[in-house]
């Protein structure tokens, strides 16, 4: 439409001045101005021509997530690296994440072309039948370039449906002048082996405790103890829409104890109630808890903003039991895309190759679970000033990363911890002497059958 508007604003002009010019008699300067417009509209016509078939080209992929920030410099290195694709962002509430996706399939809406899995909701997700499967043509993935703890994660019906984003091992970080002055060393491997289990940690946090006089804590809440709980072990919580027997007798028993011992010797501080809330961003840069849970994205999105200050100040080192998952989304392509080829293109580039790979790694901090990156790559070029002189990518991701025990995704696991994290509160709230193991099972079990319809109990 602005080509024609154009070409006929310059035949108007044109007509002008031939009208001018004849009246004047001057027929030499009438045929150059002629020439002069009939050039310009060819000019225009051709530009914009070669513009439209320019924008044809171009294959353009949606991309559905809940954290647009850190994707866009993958995007932007992918385009880069790619011309002709371009892949626009479309920002959906993690909250609302799966509901979206439900009611436009439902209606019959279009959703991304590339939907997102995080690991509390993703089974739900893999569930719908929606994705393709990644290991057929024309993807042909080899599923053996996976890193062997990732791949129940990212299957369903034994179909590869997803690539993992990124490595999240989860351990304990921690102000290494704290554990210098309270538990007498600040080296890692050393506490490691002094925390070794539940245990041990009850045990330190009390003398912690006592030796600061009553200032200095373990940890900041509960909370960060509840994490580890929720994301450790292999173990499944349901079999055949059932709970486990796992899920409702070992496990409550086991964290039952442990809040209850760790309440009584004061090895968390009761005044912050919960992760990543004011008071315990607040407390990140203090001196009164030593302990963090934390995964590969704590440093730059908890530690970092919350200790400016803090560069050399912090370690990490594994938790009692082992490595853990934390997190982690897996990125699908929708079955009904009609740019499956483009988006394949992106996911591949991105997760598949040494280039994409790297990308991650520098702009966001994930290391895909890629074999050959993840056994070749030189990580004692990644630096985290904060946690400086330890490598905590060394530690994260060649270390802890291929040790993680991790439990296949179900389709409950975030009302599940929810069940958990009701029952927990109330006994931080009213005190584990009025709240009995037998009434904290009956909680958890009351919080699953109301959030968790198809649960057989």
């Amino acid at each position: 439409m602005k080509g024609l508007l154009r070409k006929l604003l310059a035949c108007t002009i044109m007509g002008a001045m031939m009208f001018n010019l004849v009246g004047c008699g001057n027929t030499g300067t009438e045929t150059s101005s002629s020439e002069s417009a009939g050039s310009t509209a060819t000019t225009e016509k051709t530009e914009n021509t070669e513009a439209e078939k320019s924008t044809a080209d171009v294959q353009t992929i949606t991309l559905w997530t809940w954290d647009t920030a850190t994707e866009e410099p993958v995007v932007k290195a992918f385009e880069a690296a790619n011309p002709g694709y371009k892949v626009e962002l479309v920002a959906v509430g993690y909250d609302d994440y799966m509901n979206k996706v439900q009611t436009s399939i439902a209606s019959g809406t279009e959703i991304g072309d590339i939907l997102l899995g995080e690991m509390g909701f993703r089974q739900r997700l893999f569930s719908m039948d929606i994705l393709e499967n990644l290991e057929e043509a024309p993807y042909s993935f080899d599923y053996g370039q996976i890193l062997d703890y990732v791949k129940p994660a990212i299957s369903y019906n034994d179909k590869l449906v997803a690539l993992e984003g990124g490595i999240t091992a989860g351990g304990l970080a921690y102000k290494a002048p704290l554990a210098k002055e309270y538990l007498g060393t600040d080296d890692p491997a050393e506490l490691e082996k002094m925390f070794t289990s539940w245990d041990d940690v009850i045990k330190y946090g009390k003398e912690v405790y006592e030796k600061s006089g009553g200032k200095v804590y373990l940890f900041h809440s509960w909370a960060d103890v509840q994490e580890v709980f929720d994301c450790f072990g292999d173990e499944p919580w349901t079999q055949d829409n059932k709970p486990t027997d796992y899920l409702l007798s070992k496990m409550p028993d086991e964290r039952y104890e442990v809040l209850k011992n760790m309440i009584a010797n004061n090895v968390f501080d009761k005044t912050i109630s919960d992760h990543y809330t004011p008071a315990m961003n607040a407390a990140i840069d203090g001196d009164n808890h030593i302990f963090l849970n934390a995964a590969t994205w704590t440093s730059p999105f908890v530690i970092t903003p919350n200790d400016p200050d803090g560069q050399g100040r912090w370690r990490i080192m594994q938790a009692p039991g082992g490595a853990y998952n934390m997190g982690g989304a897996a990125y699908g392509i929708w079955k009904d895309s009609k740019n499956k080829e483009a988006a394949w293109k992106y996911i591949q580039w991105a997760f598949g190759t040494e280039e994409g790979c790297n990308t991650n790694l520098e702009a966001r901090g994930w290391t895909p679970p890629l074999k050959s990156f993840v056994d070749t790559h030189d990580y004692s070029t990644s630096k985290d000033e904060w946690f400086a002189p330890q490598n905590i990518s060394e530690k994260f991701f060649k270390e802890l990363g291929p040790n993680i025990k991790l439990r296949t995704p179900e389709l409950y696991m975030n009302q599940i911890k929810s069940a958990f994290k009701v029952a927990e509160n109330t006994i931080l709230n009213e005190g584990a002497d009025k709240i009995t193991l037998e009434r904290y099972k009956e909680i958890i079990i009351e919080e699953m059958r109301n959030n968790c319809p198809d649960l057989e109990f």
